[in-house]
């Protein structure tokens, strides 16, 4: 990517802070970074609790979070998609899986690192990649009017008559007084 090149041979410290755990889980996933979902479920179980990551009792303080992101990513694709299906527990909807782990597992790696985003760009996991692929899916499976609604209209703008106050602005400020549209 352009920001390897741009960091020359830098690895991502994020890459070199990986657990043994991780280095199997990486060797699960396929060319686009997404992981099988029984394997992404499974290791968010047993890595994916923010008391083995934070507090006094945390074991993984030297830990990279990104392999868990790439879980919770992989995860939400296969449920958006229909391939997998979790009901009645917290991994019931993609916003759900998202919500639970990834803003507070990416805010324990930025709090780690001053080279953050270097690292979440040139890192293994292609977490961009499984960004994109999850936002596109999102705009597949919806209808294109409602894609078309949801785009923000610009106000109407009322321009009739705009050189006259805009005239009357500029006198003000010549004679010293505060313009005014």
């Amino acid at each position: 990517t352009a920001v390897s090149k741009v960091g020359g041979s830098l690895p991502s410290r994020c890459d070199e802070a990986e657990w043994s755990e991780d280095k199997d889980l990486f060797a699960l996933a396929d060319a686009y970074g997404v992981l099988p979902p029984a394997a992404a479920e499974s290791f968010l179980m047993r890595h994916g609790r923010p008391d083995l990551w934070l507090g006094t009792h945390a074991t993984f303080t030297s830990r990279c979070p990104f392999a868990v992101a790439a879980a919770a990513l992989s995860l939400a694709i296969w449920l958006q998609v229909g391939e997998a299906q979790a009901p009645g527990s917290e991994f019931s909807s993609p916003e759900a899986v998202l919500d639970l782990f990834l803003a507070p597992f990416m805010r324990i790696w930025e709090d780690k690192t001053n080279q953050f985003f270097y690292d979440l760009f040139v890192s293994k996991w292609r977490l961009w990649q499984l960004f994109e692929y999850l936002d596109n899916n999102n705009m597949a499976k919806q209808p294109e009017e409602e894609i078309h609604d949801a785009l923000p209209l610009a106000p109407p703008r009322r321009i009739r008559n705009w050189h006259r106050r805009r005239r009357a602005a500029w006198r003000l400020e010549q004679q010293g007084g505060p313009p005014r549209a």
